[in-house]
């Protein structure tokens, strides 16, 4: 990752992590990655003497990225799987914006 893998949101009042009970994600350890290395790249991954999906190289495995908010008109990626971290805030975000919601489903007809 870019910079390095830390507990960037802990404590942050920001974020929401300055509470007695901190949301999970506050001690999640993430970084800004490079969209360059984070997927995967065969032959770069073969010129470091790894196979797909292996260790020995970045460029062996493809790791979640996703396009941060925070800084909005940039192309800032950030990752928790680059860091050995689960992504449980995304997940918080998700179900704090439906929290409450009528949701209405349709169901089409195939028969």
């Amino acid at each position: 990752g870019i910079g390095s893998c830390k507990q960037h949101d802990l404590n942050l009042a920001a974020s929401g992590c300055n509470v007695d009970n901190p949301p999970s994600w506050c001690s999640s350890e993430w970084c800004y990655v490079d969209t360059t290395v984070c997927g995967i790249n065969e032959a770069q991954c073969t010129a470091a003497s790894g196979v797909v999906g292996s260790t020995v190289s970045p460029y062996c495995r493809s790791r979640e990225m996703l396009l941060s908010n925070t800084f909005p008109n940039t192309s800032l990626y950030y990752s928790y799987g680059t860091c050995g971290s689960l992504n449980d805030y995304d997940e918080a975000r998700a179900a704090s914006s439906i929290a409450g919601a009528h949701l209405k489903v349709a169901i089409a007809d195939h028969g």
